[in-house]
């Protein structure tokens, strides 16, 4: 009978050692399926930081880049005021000379090139009319007006 009592007592003992390695194996699941869970939310986060920080540089990039539109345009602005003295300077200088670029010019051979551009015009009047009212004929009727 006390063999049976030994016996029965080591199952006992058995039992209890698998229980206890079942609890060990179950806990230490548990812990694993806990790191897991916390890398993922590690990782999530990391995800997260990334996208700000990508969101952040999108931001600046945008910022710079209408900084320097309105740069081009302050400069765009800038040249066209320049342009507009330089011709305001140039007509004053004009009306002054009365029509010649050059200061102290005869207008006797003037070379200047709003004169010379004002000597090789054709003659105004009718024959320019006559021309274009030829010119529309020809136009229309296909058969030369003369």
């Amino acid at each position: 009978m006390f063999y049976v009592v030994l016996s029965y007592q080591e199952e006992e003992e058995e039992e209890e050692g698998e229980e206890k390695e079942k609890k060990e194996k179950e806990k230490e699941k548990e812990k694993k399926e806990k790191e897991k869970e916390k890398e993922k939310k590690e990782k999530e986060k990391e995800k997260e930081k990334e996208k700000k920080e990508k969101e952040k540089e999108k931001e600046e990039k945008e910022k710079k880049e209408k900084e320097k539109e309105k740069e081009k345009q302050k400069q765009k602005k800038e040249k066209e005021e320049k342009e507009k003295e330089k011709k305001e300077k140039e007509k004053e200088k004009k009306k002054k000379n009365g029509g010649h670029r050059y200061f102290g010019c005869s207008g006797i051979d003037c070379h200047c090139p709003s004169i010379v551009a004002e000597r090789n015009q054709p003659p105004k009047g009718r024959t320019d009319q006559r021309r274009n009212i030829q010119g529309l004929v020809e136009a229309d009727t296909g058969i030369p007006a003369r």
